[in-house]
């Protein structure tokens, strides 16, 4: 028993480690996207360049003067984080605190029961902050710049996508 605990509070750690890794990676994206002097301000290092001058390159065709909006994908996995965060800090409770682990005999009252406190914690901080980040994410599509199967105006002039067949045995 003592193992299952301990590879459950890892698992749960680790779940927790990723969320606060995609907290820092949501603001960097946020920071980067908002400067000034393009996608990746200067003097960063070059672990976070592809070339010595990437990020400057579309920095000239910026208009500051006007707030950037932040891309809908990126609010959805704002919205979304907070629920991961809740159910991360509740896995990594319910591998310590015996009432509120199904694994361990507290969280039962008779032979096939939950105790009500299981039950009540186990819908508001496990299953209810699971389904709504699933939700979310599930959500990012309707985000999507073009639709798929439709083309854009630019994917059509340049021929890249046929709406016709080019003999009448070709099927799109």
């Amino acid at each position: 028993m003592d193992v299952a605990r301990i590879l459950r509070a890892v698992g749960q750690a680790l779940f927790l480690a990723i969320n606060f890794f995609l907290a820092v990676f949501l603001w960097l994206t946020v920071k980067q996207d908002r400067s000034i002097s393009g996608t990746l301000p200067r003097g960063w290092p070059h672990f976070f360049r592809v070339k010595p001058d990437h990020g400057a390159v579309d920095a000239a065709n910026r208009d500051m003067s006007v707030p950037r909006r932040l891309d809908p994908i990126l609010i959805v996995l704002f919205a979304a984080w907070p629920p991961l965060i809740i159910r991360g800090i509740f896995g990594l409770l319910q591998a310590l605190i015996p009432q509120i682990n199904y694994a361990h005999p507290d969280a039962y009252v008779g032979f096939n029961d939950f105790t009500k406190t299981f039950i009540v914690c186990e819908n508001l901080l496990a299953v209810l902050p699971e389904w709504t980040a699933c939700c979310l994410l599930c959500a990012t599509i309707f985000t999507r710049r073009t639709i798929a199967g439709k083309a854009t105006g630019a994917q059509e002039s340049e021929g890249t996508i046929r709406s016709e067949p080019r003999n009448k045995h070709e099927t799109i």
